[in-house]
């Protein structure tokens, strides 16, 4: 199931939900940085970004490649990280 989350972060480092990239993009402008979360998105959710947040499509096509490694790449302006589903186990003992 897909599930997006927009958070602002303001200098005091608070994490503020904020309904839409849009909105996000505006606060982290005037102050502080922009955290997106995707969980499974559809491409078309990801690939608007490209043109929202003037990201590499390499970045975008990355997600969507199910032989990805764990990585954190620098670009200038952001930083893509990208990592595996963490799993939770129960153990019997």
């Amino acid at each position: 199931m897909s599930e997006t989350c927009f958070y602002h972060i303001n200098k005091k480092g608070i994490l503020n939900r904020v309904a839409t990239v849009e909105e996000g993009i505006t606060k982290a402008n005037a102050e502080g940085y922009l955290w997106l979360n995707y969980n499974q998105p559809a491409k078309e959710e990801l690939a608007k970004l490209i043109g929202l947040l003037n990201i590499h499509p390499l970045s975008v096509e990355d997600c969507f490649d199910d032989n990805q490694i764990p990585k954190i790449e620098e670009f200038p302006g952001y930083t893509f990280i990208l990592f595996n589903t963490l799993g939770s186990y129960l153990i019997d003992g």
